[in-house]
This record gives C-alpha cells, structure tokens and sequence, in this order.
C-alpha cells in the first residue's frame, strides 16, 4: 500500500504533506488504508526507535461519537502527551502538545465519494483531520530508546510513528513503475508546474528517495495497546464552505433513490403543482401533488428493506428532508444535515470510473502475470432524448508471444438508464463481460464506437467473499441485492489503462454517477429460472434433513414437506386424491429410554395403530378416511415427536425434508449434473455440521479441471473449474439430521446450515458434467454433510458488487 505519510521526508514538507492536503472532488475514494494505536482510557503506546534515528513523524487523530449534524467549521481539542524513554528506562524528556482539528467533509457519506480525511474501517464514528509534528530524537544521542505517547481528555486518540528509511536505487525504479496517476499527481501537487512524468531523472530519485517505515508498539496487542484501521482521504473542507448541497434534480426520466426499512415520512420540496411519483421496490406508483406552500409529505408505508425511487412531473430540482428518527431508517450513509427542525437529506451518489472508446485510438490495459481473465463493464452513451436503447460497440485484441485468439466484437443495444447518468447526459444499463486471459498475452486494446464507455476489473486474489460496509450490511430476501453498495473487501479489482494519462488529456476518462440501492436480481434476457438438484454418484451414506418452514392454509403440499405431530392432538387434512389418496406415512423419533414400550396412534381420540417400539426412528403407514383430522402420538416420550405427509388443516410450522450426504475430511463426494448450451446459473451447495455451528473447508472439481472452452469471445461469466470454498456453517439457519439422533444437552434444531456458490458461465458446454467435492482438514470442524442444486437465470449479486 501506497504510505500517503511518505511525502512529509521525501520532499521535505512535512507539514504539506500530513497536514495541508488541498481539497480534491468527490469520487475518488480512500487514497490509503493504514494501521494506528488507539489511545484511551489512560492506556498509551510506547514504540522502539532504532540507533541513529534522528527524528520521528508522529500523526493523530481524534475519535468522535457521530453527532447529529456536521458542521465542518466546529473545532475539537485534544491532548497528547510525549515521553523519549533512554535505554536504560530513563525518563529523557517530556512534552505536552494541545491540539485543535476538525473533520472534513461529510462523514456519513459513502466511502466512494472520497469526501473525508479519515475513516475508520470497522466503526461508523467520526474521526477528525489529521494533525501531525515532527518528534526530535537528539536527547538520546543517537541511542536506542523509546517514544511514549499517552492522550489526555475522555475522548480516543489514533496515533501513528513513522520514520524515513531510504530506498535503494531498484527500489526506486521499481515503485516509479508502479505509481499510478493519482499517486504521481500527489507528490508533486503544489511543489511544481510539471507533471511528475515531466521532472528529471534526479527530481524522481529524491521524490521517492525514502519511505516511510511504521514503529511498531511495544507489548501485547489487546493488552498494551489496540490497533485500529484507518482509510485516509485527500480531502480537506474550505473552512469558508460548508458544503451546502445543490438540489436534486428529478424528472420522468431522473429518479433519485433511497433505501428505506420501516415505515417512515419523507418530505419533498419541490415547486407547487409538481406531480411527485414514489414507488417503493416493486409496489404500484403513488402520486402526489406538492401544495401551494411548495411541500408534500410522503408517507412510506413499506415494512421491509427495499427501495424508493422518486420522480416527478415535469422536471424540476427537490429536497428531502426528515425527522432524527425517520432518518435512521434510511439505508446506507445517507448525507445529512440539520435544516429547521428536520434533517436534510440527500441520496447517496457515487461515481464510477469509465473510458470512452473510440474506432481509431485503443484503451490499452497490461496483463499481470499470473492474470487469469479481464473483465469489462460497458455502458452505452445518449446523443439525444427519447426512450429508445443505446447501441455499443467494442472490439478486443490480444498482443502478445505464440498465436493469440481473433478478434472477438461485440453489437448490442442497452436499456437507458433512468438512474444512473454523466451529468445531465444519459447513459445505458450495464452490461458486464469477461475474457478468459490467453497463454502469452501482453496486453488488450480495445476499440469501439464514440458511444460507447467501458471501465475494467479482474478478480481480488484470495478474497472469497465481499463484506457489506455498514449500513449496507442488511438481510434482504432470495431475490434481491443490494445493486453498488461498498463493500470491503471486495472480489474484484479495478484495472486502469496503460495509457490512462493520455485518454484523461483527451478527454475521455468520465464518471458515471450511480446510486446504491436494493433491486431484484435481474433475469438474463431470454433465460428460464431454473432449480436443478445435483445427483449423488454412486451408493454415498446419506441422512435426511429437516428445516423449518411456515406453510398457509390451502398452500399446494409439496412432496418433501412434513408435518410435526406430538402427544397434543395436531389436526392435518388426509388427501382425497392421487396415489396418496386415504394413506398417510408417519415417522417418528423417540429417547432411547422408550425402547420396547408401545407407540400409540390416535385419530379423533380413537386407537388407529399401535407399535411397539423396537429402535429410535421409525415409521408407520396408516389408512384413514379423506379429510380433515385430528392426530396424536402417545408414547414418544418427551424429546420425541412425530413427522406426517399431510398439511395442516389450519396452516402452521411443516418441515421440508431433503436428502444430505456424508462429506468427512480426506473423502471425496460426486454429483452429476446437466448444462444446457447457453445457460448462466452457479452451483449452490448446502453444508450441514452436526451439533451446531462449525467451521468447514471443502475443495471442489468440475469435470477433474479439464474442459475445453471459448477464449476469443465475450463471456457474461467464466466457471470456476476448481478451487476451495469455505466458511461456517449456522448462515443458512439451523435444522435436525433425522437419522443421526439427538445427543445429550442439545436442543431439537441443534444442527447448523451454511452455503457457498460455485460460478458457471457461458463457457461451459453443454452436456452431462461432474462435480467432485473433497472434505479438507480445518480445526474445529463437526461432521459435515452436504447437498446442491444448480441455479440459473437471475444474475448473481456477488457480480454485481463489482465496478
């Protein structure tokens, strides 16, 4: 990670660099992640500084409670004090520094927008500029010793030492390479007219002529000292400025979009006799005229996450406001401010990164080694009104050593967008593509038509899962996905072009304005839904599995779903048609200490069956009269009960029941399972330990990683052949393994659900495939169990958390 510290010793300006950053524009996001101490509750830090370390660079920051409103001209104070401990333990020198800071920008706006000086990783508090000084370290004569920094009044303090460790000349060449714009820009912005591709050899050897070398604290992590990570920003608020937003422009064809849960009141103020048109995730529209006194009150009525998308009648500029509490209901990091006795707020926007194509002059990307594909997020530009989908098209061409695949091109035509748009200009809804990286490949140039926008990403290395930020982390049904929410970390990386200088002097690099918010999950074009189970191979051990579900009277019975039965009378409907017409199947489970004594079954009180009960898990078959009647097991004991293939008359808890098989560590498991040419759609496998929660590893094999498939085309997805998946099982809910039996002390849905997802993509072929799945060590584990079906049609959430 680039160290945004470094700058105070590579040129000099220390006080530049760590204090007086000038204010960027939004949409450039964190410029760093580092790691601090935090100071509180009396504990400080103490690190070691080597012999002959002339200085030390010491930065803090403080912690506050978010407020209600931001204001960006409030000033905090706070102390910290500085001890230089000698090597003999020695106090050495002591002194107290006061400071005064405030926090820039708006600290509950996305992380994306870039509008904050810091940002704590795994906390929504607020943190403060940073504020820094230089430590003289002449008082130990060039000695080992240590730096003591403890901070005064009730509030955290982040601190963080540095010290200049130069670099060697390849390294120095090295990190030159690897510097991108923005980072080129920084170390020179304000120190010089030239770009920093304009300096001198020697100009570039004292800009990156040092580093800056953390000190690590003293003592136990947790006990001694607690590290916090912290996101660095460039931006710095004009003291004069507060940052009044602009309104929000909305129209029949420009939504703004908030993300509600709960029921709440969202005031617009917009001019009177303007239609304002509300729809909350897939309800029917609502419309209201705003009065004579240029306000309406919407009132929002939804109970669950989901979306408000705004719009009106004719265009006209809004805005919203509500109260403390209905505020809090809103989704994500909603900017706020105090407006009256009401918060304003806006809807969160962030700003994605494109490149305009062009017939003539390629967007030139680099291949990494070790890259495996690029992926491409297009968008379609308007030239002018109207409904109709914008076309887009591109072209890609490998360079490299050994024969590269042909040219593969791309026509479509896109949906217009009515949210997401370049200023006042409309684009289209994205399309994503991947290519699979060919064996010697270079670099890519893409060429496209003037309307077209692209911006790259390829696959985070060892990230297997993305982790909503707060505020987007909320549960949201099997269908829906939280469309561009932040996340950290994420499964995908932004790629910039070789030539990325140049397309900006072009003109050519823009950003795209999109708004996070909760969608269903979209069908492909042309796709059926499909549910498929992957069948075991061969003769595994397997146990049935039980998961709670409620089920409405008068719901179709499906096949795998069970009633519970109990001592108390339960009253299901026999059925009066088809082969299970007048029959019913009644399993049941008992405590070991009821075997040899008699199972009784009673309908409407009186004796249908009786049995005696020679082990732990049986089942009866029962004929009774069609209809709607009132059952009972007598005999199971108290940890017992009973499962019939029967719904109840009145609705209520049922239980799905659905086969699992043996999956331990060492052994391996195979299902087969069909694809059809054209299909998108991932493998979604169900793990279950014994006992509850508990961790599991498991690696996976599709066809032994040998298929032949497409690399000179456009793909919408590329299957992940092999690999490891993993996590903890209890994400999915928790069920019972019928067979296995209970064990002494656990409750009755002691067993614990988690899935993963195995990606398939266009580049499969069509026909008969298998999957091979391999139980791997991992401490902690319970026995596991497992079972899959294939997916299809609606587009996967985890691809659109990318650019």
């Amino acid at each position: 990670m680039t160290r945004w510290l470094i700058v105070a010793f590579l040129l000099g300006m220390v006080g530049l660099a760590l204090v007086g950053i000038r204010s960027s524009s939004t949409g450039k996001g964190p410029s760093d992640e580092i790691l601090s101490y935090e100071l509180s509750g009396g504990r400080g830090v103490a690190v070691g500084v080597p012999a002959g370390i002339p200085r030390v660079f010491l930065t803090s920051w403080l912690v506050i409670a978010p407020e209600t409103a931001h204001d960006p001209t409030h000033q905090y104070s706070y102390g910290i004090d500085i001890e230089l401990i000698g090597i003999d333990g020695a106090l050495v020198s002591h002194e107290r520094e006061d400071v005064v800071s405030r926090v820039s920008g708006e600290p509950d706006s996305p992380i994306e927008l870039g509008r904050f000086s810091a940002r704590l990783v795994d906390s929504p508090e607020w943190v403060t500029d940073s504020r820094s000084r230089t430590v003289e370290l002449s008082a130990l004569a060039g000695k080992r010793g240590s730096v003591r920094v403890r901070a005064t009044g009730d509030r955290p303090v982040l601190v963080r030492l540095v010290y200049a460790e130069p670099r060697s000349s390849l390294a120095r060449r090295l990190r030159e390479r690897t510097l991108n714009a923005r980072e080129r820009a920084r170390r020179v912005d304000g120190r010089s007219a030239l770009g920093f591709g304009d300096l001198t050899a020697d100009a570039h050897d004292r800009a990156l002529g040092a580093w800056g070398r953390r000190l690590t604290a003293r003592g136990r992590a947790g006990t001694d000292f607690v590290s916090r990570r912290l996101l660095v920003g460039d931006f710095r608020a004009d003291t004069n400025d507060p940052h009044v937003p602009d309104p929000v422009v909305i129209g029949p064809e420009r939504l703004a979009v908030f993300n509600a849960n709960g029921p709440l009141t969202l005031r617009v103020e917009a001019p009177p006799r303007t239609q304002i048109i509300a729809v909350e995730g897939t309800a029917e529209p609502t419309t209201q005229v705003v009065g004579d006194s240029g306000l309406v009150d919407l009132t929002l009525l939804g109970a669950g996450p989901r979306a408000v998308r705004i719009s009106a009648a004719p265009p006209v500029a809004a805005r919203f406001e509500a109260s403390l509490a209905d505020a809090a209901r809103l989704l994500g990091v909603v900017p706020k401010r105090p407006r009256g006795t009401l918060l304003e707020v806006s809807p969160a926007v962030l700003r994605h990164r494109y490149f305009a194509l062009d017939p003539t002059g390629p967007v030139l990307l680099d291949v990494f080694p070790g890259q495996d594909r690029v992926g491409l997020t297009v968008r379609g530009v308007a030239e002018g009104g109207g409904r109709d989908p914008l076309p887009v098209e591109l072209t890609v061409k490998w360079i490299g050593t050994g024969p590269m695949p042909i040219e593969a091109v791309e026509r479509t035509n896109l949906d217009r967008s009515v949210i997401e748009r370049i200023g006042e200009t409309a684009v289209s809804e994205p399309l994503m593509a991947l290519l699979r990286v060919p064996k010697g490949a270079a670099r890519l140039e893409i060429t496209g038509s003037a309307a077209t926008l692209a911006s790259f990403w390829t696959r985070e290395p060892d990230v297997a899962d993305p982790l909503p930020l707060p505020g987007y982390d909320v549960e949201l049904g099997p269908e829906l996905t939280f469309r561009y929410a932040p996340r950290q970390p994420r499964t995908w990386a932004t790629l910039l072009p070789a030539n990325t200088g140049a397309l900006a002097r072009a003109g050519r690099e823009v950003r795209v304005e999109v708004y996070p918010r909760i969608d269903p999950l979209r069908s492909r074009a042309g796709a059926l839904a499909f549910d498929r189970p992957l069948q075991p191979r061969g003769d595994p051990l397997s146990r049935r599995l039980l998961t709670p579900i409620w089920f409405g009277a008068g719901a179709p019975f499906e096949s795998h779903y069970l009633t519970p039965l109990y001592e108390k009378p339960t009253r299901v409907t026999v059925p009066e048609r088809g082969l299970r017409a007048g029959r019913l199947a009644i399993l049941y489970r008992t405590e070991a200490e009821r075997l040899g004594e008699e199972l009784t079954l009673l309908a409407g009180g009186e004796v249908v069956a009786k049995r005696e009960i020679l082990s732990r898990n049986g089942e009866l078959q029962v004929l009774l009269t069609p209809g709607s009647r009132e059952l009972q097991l007598v005999g199971l004991g108290e940890g017992g009960f009973g499962l019939v293939d029967a719904p109840p008359t009145s609705g209520g808890e049922v239980f799905r029941s659905q086969r699992v098989v043996a999956l331990m560590p060492g052994s391996e498991v195979s299902f087969g399972f069909d694809w059809r040419a054209g299909e998108l759609g991932s493998l979604r496998l169900f793990f279950v330990s014994e006992g509850g929660p508990a961790p599991y590893r498991v690696g996976f094999m599709i066809d032994r990683g040998d298929v032949g498939r497409a690399e000179s085309r456009l793909l919408r997805r590329i299957t992940e052949l092999e690999g490891t998946i993993g996590g903890r099982t209890g994400t999915r809910g928790r069920g019972l393994l019928w067979e296995a039996g209970s064990r002494p002390g656990e409750g009755r849905w002691s067993d614990a659900v988690g899935s993963a997802r195995i990606a398939i993509g266009d580049d499969l072929g069509p026909g008969r495939h298998e999957l091979v799945l391999r139980g791997l060590p991992v401490q902690g584990a319970a026995p596991l169990w497992v079972r899959g079906v294939v997916v299809g049609a609606f587009e996967s959430p985890a691809e659109e958390a990318g650019p």
